[in-house]
């Protein structure tokens, strides 16, 4: 809005101004005259008079100047282009922190329900050996040590739901509803080959990208505003005399054209051209820089959920094994052919599993969070919709 402000006063310098004055004097004599005189041997009675008025209406009008007003509409015209840009990446970014916040509050609450389950299954294992530890087939310590894991995995549910509160808080403070009245879930799908290529070839539209080019365009025009200073200026001025009193058959209107043109001063306006050459040179290159630094950014979001996805793929099928194989641990523990300790390290294989799978799972989703931000595909604006996002984004 600021820029836009600065814009319409940009405008306003292509207009004529006009102004409306009023003079009024009260005069004071010293000796006021009151003896007539004779002019031409007519006898003429005089008078002071202590009061006279007269308002004037002025117009200037610059004509020409090097074109420095219109260069100002043009750069003024940049400036706003570029902040409209500037502020659909600030979109963007907090997009992607709601996304880290919303992702770590799905991350604790999996963790609690993998936590609840490994409770519920040392319980079983309790319950089991306490039955079998009154038979005597099995030995006191064996108990021990598995109402030992059981309280120990009471304890990291109760840190984790802690964690998951905080999580719920923060993205309480994003969206603006206390945390007792959301319900976070996920329905963002993964997307196609075709669309992650796709996203490679975005990020030179990025919103950053896109206002330092009107930077860019911003610098060229105050350029050429400083280069219009070496041009001579043209002024329009009228006058126009609309009441006197006393009336006077003086002139009532009058235009006047003023040309002026610099012919020394020192140097300021060729020290001021200079500046802003290298202030075009500075924001072509802050533009290359951005556009390397965007593709940078894609390239290494892009490598960051391929192999982030190879993860989840690599561990669905060990936390699969893992499970197997807990059940082959508790089968051979029935027969006498395996311990307690080993059972209950598959158990802790087995949960592990399932917590490295759901952290990558969730970390592959933020992953592509951090993609559509790279490549400038994220939502720009509070309304958006994540419609900038692919058709099978959620």
């Amino acid at each position: 809005e600021i820029a836009r402000a600065q814009l319409s006063q940009s405008i306003a310098a292509l207009w004529p101004t006009f102004t409306a004055t009023n003079q009024q004097q009260f005069l004071h004599y010293r000796n006021p005259a009151t003896v007539g005189f004779s002019i031409l041997g007519n006898s003429t009675i005089s008078g002071n008079r202590n009061y006279t008025s007269q308002s004037n209406v002025n117009m200037s009008y610059t004509v020409f100047n090097g074109g420095q007003n219109w260069n100002n509409v043009g750069a003024s015209s940049a400036a706003v282009a570029a902040k409209r840009e500037t502020l659909a990446r600030k979109y963007e970014t907090i997009y992607q922190a709601v996304a880290q916040a919303f992702y770590n509050v799905l991350q604790f609450e999996g963790d609690m329900t993998i936590q609840a389950d490994l409770i519920d299954a040392l319980k079983a294992r309790v319950d089991d050996l306490r039955d079998r530890v009154s038979l005597g087939r099995s030995r006191p310590s064996e108990l021990l040590q598995a109402q030992t894991d059981l309280a120990n995995s009471k304890v990291t549910y109760e840190q984790q739901r802690g964690s998951t509160n905080a999580a719920k808080e923060t993205v309480a403070f994003y969206i603006g509803i206390p945390s007792s009245e959301f319900k976070l879930k996920e329905t963002q799908k993964f997307p196609s080959a075709a669309q992650l290529e796709s996203y490679l070839q975005r990020s030179g539209t990025r919103p950053d990208v896109l206002s330092q080019l009107e930077s860019l365009r911003q610098a060229e025009r105050n350029l050429s505003v400083a280069q219009g200073q070496l041009w001579p200026t043209i002024t329009a001025n009228g006058n126009f005399l609309a009441s006197q009193d006393p009336a006077s058959n003086q002139v009532d209107a009058t235009m006047t054209l003023e040309a002026s043109m610099p012919i020394f001063d020192g140097g300021l306006i060729i020290g001021q051209i200079h500046q802003n050459k290298e202030l075009v040179r500075q924001s072509r290159l802050n533009v290359e820089q951005l556009q390397r630094t965007a593709d940078q950014d894609t390239r290494t979001a892009y490598a960051n959920f391929d192999a982030s996805i190879a993860q989840v793929v690599v561990l669905r099928e060990a936390a699969t094994l893992a499970a197997k194989n807990f059940e082959a641990q508790v089968d051979d523990y029935r027969r006498g052919v395996v311990s307690n300790l080993d059972v209950l390290t598959a158990l802790q294989d087995y949960q592990t599993a399932r917590v490295q799978l759901h952290n990558a799972n969730m970390q592959a989703r933020l992953d592509l969070i951090n993609l559509h931000v790279a490549a400038g595909m994220a939502a720009t604006g509070p309304n958006a919709n994540n419609q900038a996002l692919p058709k099978s984004g959620g």
